[in-house]
C-alpha cells in the first residue's frame, strides 16, 4: 500500500478507535470518496474496515448513490468533522 494511503488507515485508526459503527460505514464512505479515488477508496476502507478492497468499493459507490439523504448527510457532516479533527485533508491525499 501506497505511504499516502497509509497514513488514511492510520488516520482512521486514530480518529476511530473503537471501530465504526455499522451505520456510520456509508457516510464515512463519502467522507473517504471526496479526497481519494474510487480505488483508494477500496483499498484504505478495506484495510481499515477489514473487508475485501472489492467490497469496500462497492460500498463506496453505493453509498454515493444514497448521499442525498438529509439524515445520511447529517451523518456524513459529523464524520467529516472528526477526521478533519484528527487531521483529514482530502486536498492533501
Amino acid at each position: 500500500m501506497e505511504s499516502h494511503l497509509l497514513r488514511v488507515v492510520a488516520l482512521l485508526e486514530d480518529a476511530f478507535p473503537d471501530g465504526l459503527d455499522e451505520a456510520d460505514v456509508a457516510p464515512l464512505l463519502v467522507v473517504l470518496s471526496e479526497g481519494v479515488s474510487e480505488e483508494n477508496v477500496g483499498i484504505t476502507a478495506g484495510a481499515f474496515l477489514r473487508i475485501h478492497e472489492a467490497e469496500a468499493t462497492w460500498l463506496a459507490v453505493e453509498a454515493l448513490r444514497a448521499a442525498a439523504n438529509r439524515v445520511r448527510r447529517a451523518r456524513v457532516e459529523a464524520l467529516r468533522a472528526r477526521m478533519v479533527s484528527h487531521g483529514w485533508d482530502p486536498d492533501e491525499d
